[in-house]
């Protein structure tokens, strides 16, 4: 695991053979022990919160990312908000 520390509004970039950059930004730090995050990647990448993350039935524990989140759909709805 790779740890990086990052300032409020400073941006880490992910590139990925075959695929666009991934680009994942500290947007804002409250003071409630939180941060938001930006993440901006192609259409084809599933992004999951990791408490949410899909499980297949099998014993393995490995996650089934087969219904993948729509970031098309994602970034309508934090406009919305």
């Amino acid at each position: 695991m790779l740890t990086l520390s990052r300032r409020e509004g400073e941006t880490l970039v992910l590139l990925t053979q075959g695929l666009e950059p991934i680009r994942i930004k500290l947007s804002r730090i409250t003071g409630h022990n939180q941060a938001r995050i930006s993440i901006e990647a192609p259409g084809s990448v599933s992004i999951y919160r990791e408490e949410l993350l899909p499980r297949d039935s099998g014993d393995s524990g490995s996650a089934d990312f087969s219904d993948g989140i729509d970031l098309i759909d994602l970034a309508q709805e934090s406009t919305e908000r």
